[in-house]
């Protein structure tokens, strides 16, 4: 009671000292004054006079838009265009290009932190959720208006939202029940045990609530859940009638297979399964006698009234016996390394080979019929206040409402539907949706948001330059929630073009973890196009394969392509796993997947060297990109310009070439000198 007035007054002191009304309010336009670029009057005399060189903005440019290094030719298209529209014209191309959707998806799925596993222990995969990312990346292509792109998340299911035909290439139910997968992207406590269900449906509830407040609000809303919020006018009340909107919703994998499709997958899955049947069988004859010795051999180390004990049927034990055979069953519990000391080198030969047989028939599996990763709408509850949080002990029952700040008045009556939080949420009065959204491709081009942390916008939170966020908010609505439109008139900006950019010393905006990895495929020549699909599993040390958790054999958990140029797909197609992390991505800042990622950490440490200079993965991409590079020139010389260009974006400095060149004395297949590049400042840093 007492916690509840304090915050209570916390937030009448809040509102009346004026710390969050600017963000709880509708954006008002500014009047820019003056001919020129918007962004650029806006700033006035913050916008540096010095601008980089043209290779430094195309690299800058291509990365933040398409999170590779530019293409060959674009630099000498560039330089070639008239002056007056080179700016324009490469940024257009860069909208254009498949790969800007998985530049841009990506933050999308870091905010949501999406994944293709469970989490926890035993982090079981999610095998339809991929269809996710997939919509997501192909409505950054698209330019799917992100009024739209927030409401089929929301209510895709529903047919007042899923039903709405728009004329955009978008139109689509399926799409539609794809895209409320966003409901279920964060960690999902499924493992074995007794669990209560109470406990594990709060859970799914608060993951989803979390989501939609830090993802598309900006707020931190999960801090009200056990309490009035301590700083932003947010009462645990307001947390539970937001939440109540979602209280019906049930995670469901709706079939959306045609049935010729069906029948195709079901058989042919039907015929690869027999034969692993049969692999399964042989492996067993192996493993059960030996699993049988192994226990014999546990239960001759128990006692003699507890081996007694539990040779005894359960039904027929004393209330002795059944506490002894409780207590030493954990003791007689056979592990696999239990069965694997059992069997001899013969034994385990033949095992590998059927092992490798059965490896080789699950990549010929066929995928699962297809199906959307998302929700539906349950029976009608009564959705309840929890004291303190806990699902066991609800408070009095709540109705769906927005939280009470933004003084929302629904048309209609009483709000009461998910289509009607995916309206609020998308509406142009809603103060917060269009401004989150563009400060964070503010933050992608000019390395920080004019709002931080991006994911706050609370009562401390205060903007750097609230006329340029206001502005770029209301422009989002007049351009119809168009993402693009935001994009370009960023990237045009002389503002975008300075070598120093507005609030900051220097941008030094250091490549994220897929950009390095990309980009270290593309200079080998390696990268493989392709787009959508399941996540690939790739390679990796047996140091990592360890952490999989599992209670039988470790062995064929982490199946790779059976094509190895399948690993070579762009990062944002790995299999986004929580418990297993590639150590290149994770070494440069890769979101841990459990928690939602507004922005990634800029970290510096050892291991990131280690990642670079010592693993036999990137000195493979050195020696191919060495060799790409060799082969295509006859002169020295040429082939450190192209190696240069292929890693760094640019030509070398005389400088630069005569050590260059004096290394090839030494290494004349450029192998070291291809290792170097990939660990320099210059490759690892734009500008």
């Amino acid at each position: 009671m007492l916690f509840s007035i304090l915050a209570s007054l916390l937030i009448d002191a809040a509102a009346q000292t004026g710390m969050s009304t600017w963000s709880m309010v509708p954006p008002v336009r500014p009047d820019v004054q003056g001919r020129g670029h918007p962004i650029d009057l806006l700033l006035g005399s913050q916008v540096p006079r010095v601008e980089v060189k043209p290779e430094a903005f195309v690299r800058r440019l291509s990365y933040d838009m398409r999170g590779l290094p530019p293409a060959a030719g674009d630099l000498a298209d560039y330089l070639s265009w008239p002056k007056d529209e080179r700016v324009s014209r490469i940024v257009d191309r860069y909208l254009d290009t498949p790969e800007f959707g998985q530049k841009q998806a990506q933050a999308w799925l870091d905010a949501v932190r999406f994944a293709e596993t469970n989490g926890f222990e035993a982090d079981a995969e999610r095998h339809h959720a991929w269809r996710y990312r997939d919509w997501v990346i192909e409505a950054a292509n698209l330019d799917l208006p992100y009024d739209r792109f927030l409401s089929l998340q929301i209510a895709g299911d529903l047919a007042e939202i899923r039903d709405i035909r728009t004329g955009h290439p978008s139109d689509n139910p399926i799409h539609a029940l794809v895209a409320t997968g966003f409901h279920r992207c964060g960690p999902s406590h499924m493992v074995s045990g007794n669990l209560d269900k109470k406990i594990l449906r709060n859970e799914f509830l608060t993951e989803a609530t979390t989501t939609i407040g830090s993802a598309i609000l900006g707020l931190t809303l999960h801090c009200a859940r056990c309490h009035d919020h301590k700083f932003d006018p947010i009462t645990q009340e307001d947390y539970y009638r937001l939440q109540a909107f979602i209280a019906r919703i049930e995670p469901i994998d709706t079939l959306i297979s045609s049935p010729e499709e069906l029948a195709r997958t079901t058989t042919a899955q039907a015929v690869i399964e027999a034969r692993m049947a049969s692999v399964r069988k042989s492996i067993s004859q192996i493993d059960e006698p030996a699993r049988a010795a192994a226990q014999k051999a546990k239960l001759a180390n128990v006692p003699a009234n507890a081996r007694v004990a539990i040779e005894t049927p359960p039904a027929r034990r004393s209330p002795e016996q059944k506490a002894l055979a409780e207590r030493f069953m954990p003791a007689i519990k056979v592990a696999w390394d239990d069965v694997l000391a059992q069997l001899g080198a013969s034994q385990r030969k033949s095992r590998a080979e059927l092992k490798t047989k059965l490896v080789d028939l699950a990549r010929q599996m066929p995928p699962p019929a297809s199906q959307a990763w998302g929700v539906k709408e349950g029976e009608p509850v009564t959705h309840h206040l929890l004291k303190r949080g806990q699902p066991t002990a609800p408070g009095d029952p709540v109705k769906p409402g927005y939280p009470q700040v933004f003084g929302t008045v629904n048309k209609g009556g009483e709000p009461t539907s998910r289509a009607d939080l995916a309206r609020w949420l998308s509406s142009p009065e809603n103060p917060l949706t269009a401004r989150v959204a563009v400060n964070r491709i503010w933050r992608q081009y000019f390395g920080k948001g004019l709002v931080q942390p991006e994911d706050d916008f609370g009562a401390r939170s205060k903007p750097a330059n609230q006329a340029v966020l206001d502005f770029l908010a209301t422009e989002l609505v007049r351009q119809k929630w168009s993402l693009k439109s935001i994009h370009r008139l960023l990237a045009t900006s002389a503002a975008y073009r300075a070598r120093e950019f507005p609030g900051m010393e220097t941008r030094r905006r250091r490549l994220s973890a897929e950009e390095i990895r990309d980009t270290a495929l593309a200079a080998a020549g390696e990268l493989d196009p392709r787009m959508g699909g399941p996540g690939i599993r790739i390679s990796l040390d047996q140091e990592v394969l360890d952490l999989i958790f599992t209670e039988g054999e470790p062995e064929g958990l982490w199946i790779t392509p059976s094509r190895k140029e399948d690993e070579n797909r762009r990062s944002i197609y790995l299999l986004a796993k929580r418990n297993v992390k590639v150590p290149l991505l994770e070494s440069f800042d890769q979101p841990d997947l459990l928690n939602p990622c507004g922005k990634r950490p800029d970290s510096t440490h050892a291991p990131q060297t280690l990642a670079l200079w010592n693993s036999t993965w990137t000195r493979k991409r050195a020696e191919a990109a060495a060799k790409k590079a060799s082969i295509s020139t006859i002169r020295p010389i040429d082939g450190v310009s192209s190696l240069f260009l292929a890693i760094l974006g640019r030509n070398p400095s005389t400088e630069e070439l005569r050590l260059a060149l004096e290394s090839c004395k030494e290494d004349p297949k450029l192998n070291d000198l291809a290792l170097a590049l990939l660990n320099s400042n210059a490759f690892l840093y734009l500008d």
